[in-house]
């Protein structure tokens, strides 16, 4: 494993999370909370560096109920395929993303 794989893999330790979620329902639904988490998703896929790749985006629902943490629009890519088991999750979320990322492709799915 090389010295920035390593960096990625070390902050988000079985230990991180178990941390994360010993204290979640003190912070849960809160703005500072969603805000949180997002900053710590935005920060992780930054480092994998996701421009040039097509993105599997599972579980549309954040995206279907524009909730605060969806962080698809932060990220500089525009190659997109959302997936969800619910039609009715996947129309919401198409919804809500076909202006920012009209070449965005939805599917209905199991997976």
């Amino acid at each position: 494993m090389n010295k920035k794989n390593k960096s990625i893999t070390s902050k988000f330790t079985s230990n991180y999370w178990n941390k994360i979620s010993k204290y979640e329902h003190y912070y849960k639904g809160t703005p500072l909370f969603n805000k949180l988490r997002l900053f710590e998703y935005l920060n992780f896929l930054k480092e994998i560096h996701l421009e040039n790749f097509l993105i599997l985006k599972t579980d549309l629902y954040v995206e279907a109920k524009n909730e605060g943490d969806n962080f698809l629009p932060y990220l500089e890519n525009n190659h997109f395929v959302g997936m969800d088991i619910s039609l009715e999750i996947v129309k919401m979320a198409r919804e809500n993303l076909a202006s920012i990322f009209p070449a965005m492709k939805f599917v209905v799915s199991d997976i």
